[in-house]
């Protein structure tokens, strides 16, 4: 599986999701080596997550990550 299509199922599971949505995703956040290019796809998803919660206000939405030091 491609990235894009990684990235592409992601988004349906959340268009999908009606009560709950738990995200587990290493580097989502701006602490992240100048190498790794990510923070599109972190303003991407998180703009996405917003808009789900904005759509259905009683979804819970909990996301876990590591911060790098």
């Amino acid at each position: 599986m491609k990235n894009q299509e990684i990235i592409e199922e992601i988004e349906q599971l959340v268009s999908r999701s009606e009560d709950f949505i738990l995200v587990d995703m290493f580097l989502f956040n701006d602490q992240y080596p100048e190498i790794i290019h990510t923070p599109e796809l972190a303003r991407t998803f998180t703009e996405k997550l917003i808009g789900k919660k904005i759509e259905n206000p009683y979804i819970s939405i909990t996301v876990l990550t590591v911060l790098q030091r």
